[in-house]
């Protein structure tokens, strides 16, 4: 029974192996998988960390006119470039300028005066205000003898008191009237005075300040670029009115650029104002840019818990642009000790960062979980190995742990 038990198994298994009770099958093995390898070497390297940041305009100006009107045109839209000096937008001119010809006018008039106070009274204009001397002089005359009758009158009880109050005043106006005529005249004789020809000249003066004034307001309907930039914005449009002061347009002043990164504790001991750093801008791989840093903050940004330190770099061809991710490079000195290795021999698996160690003893590797550091260039800092291990630089994509290896090339121990 037993025996027919044990060939029925035999049939079952035939595919798996050649026959029964004649030995045991071997498993097949995969070929080693060629790798290059290195030996690890503790270094000494410069500490180098890097931050990244965004390119931001070294500064924002809100441009408006200095007088308020009505929006004629914007010249320029936003990401434009503009120059200094360069016109950006324009208020409608009219008005202005219809206020610096009536200034214009007020100051000629002025100016017209003056030389006719300097110049003096004219022979027909002494006769002229000789003749109304003598007719106030005759009024006053008239005056004075109807203020003797009705006063006579009302002695006699003719007229009232009311009469009387009332020649009394027509009198006294007349006498006024005279003594005013005669001022004239004796003035106009004599030659203007000191007070009439500094009067005369404020008013020149006052005039030509009010021309200048409304010319400036007119100069002031146009708008123009105080600075080299970009337009970041344009905050109003044709046919808007806008008050003096209003922004209209938003500029970014791009030469020089800044960039702002939020640095560690550990790190901001050693950055000092005015040290250099490296940029590097994902727009321009492989391209190095230099920049120097311009603020190093007191105090953290409550939320982030890092401090913003602010790096300038010049940007004169305009290639840095607002916005572009940015990543600054600080040098801090050297650190020894220090693990390099290929960034092709790092593998990412499970989540985690691995190498593989080549065990001389079997020709197979072990996978080694490792943590990272700086990265310098194409080599990046490995915590978790010693000097002396050897470690698969080229062809772990390929491994899995325990798996048998041949080294072709590479430095092996």
């Amino acid at each position: 029974m037993r025996g027919i038990v044990f060939a029925v198994i035999c049939v079952m298994l035939a595919g798996a192996v050649s026959g029964c009770g004649k030995g045991t099958v071997e498993p097949e093995t995969s070929p080693p998988v060629p790798v290059e390898v290195t030996v690890v070497r503790e270094e000494t390297v410069g500490y180098r960390p890097e931050y990244s940041g965004t390119v931001v305009p070294e500064r924002q100006v809100k441009l408006g006119f200095l007088v308020p009107g009505r929006v004629d045109q914007i010249t320029v839209n936003q990401g434009d470039r503009v120059d200094p000096g360069e016109l950006v937008a324009a208020l409608e001119p009219d008005d202005y300028r219809r206020q610096v010809q009536l200034a214009e006018a007020q100051q000629q008039l002025a100016e017209k005066q003056l030389a006719k106070v300097l110049a003096g009274a004219r022979s027909e204009d002494l006769e002229v205000l000789k003749g109304l001397w003598e007719e106030a002089g005759a009024a006053y005359a008239q005056a004075e003898r109807d203020y003797l009758r009705v006063e006579q009158l009302y002695r006699e009880g003719a007229v009232t008191r009311q009469q009387l109050e009332m020649a009394e005043t027509q009198l006294k106006v007349a006498g006024e009237r005279v003594t005013a005529a005669e001022a004239r005249f004796k003035g106009a004789e004599t030659g203007p005075t000191t007070e009439d020809v500094e009067l005369a000249r404020g008013q020149v003066e006052v005039a030509g300040l009010n021309a200048m004034v409304a010319r400036s307001k007119l100069e002031d309907t146009r708008l123009f670029a105080p600075a080299p930039g970009v337009i970041l914005q344009r905050l109003a449009e044709k046919g808007e009115t806008v008050a003096a002061g209003q922004p209209v347009l938003l500029l970014g002043v791009m030469d020089p650029v800044k960039i702002r990164v939020g640095v560690t504790s550990t790190d901001l001991s050693s950055i000092l104002a005015g040290m250099t750093v490296e940029v590097g801008l994902d727009a321009y791989p492989g391209e190095t840019f230099t920049g120097r840093v311009v603020s190093v903050p007191v105090a953290a940004e409550p939320q982030a818990r890092t401090f913003p330190v602010e790096v300038q770099v010049e940007n004169s061809d305009g290639r840095l642009k607002s916005g572009m991710v940015a990543r600054v490079r600080f040098q801090m000195g050297e650190t020894s000790g220090v693990v390099l290795l290929p960034l092709s021999a790092v593998r990412r698996m499970a989540g985690t960062e691995a190498v593989f160690v080549l065990q001389p003893d079997t020709g197979q590797v072990a996978k080694r979980q490792v943590s990272l550091g700086q990265i310098y260039g194409e080599r990046v800092e490995v915590h978790g190995l010693k000097a002396g291990e050897t470690v698969v630089t080229a062809g772990a994509s390929y491994l899995n742990d325990g798996d048998a290896v041949r080294v072709i090339g590479g430095e092996a121990r």
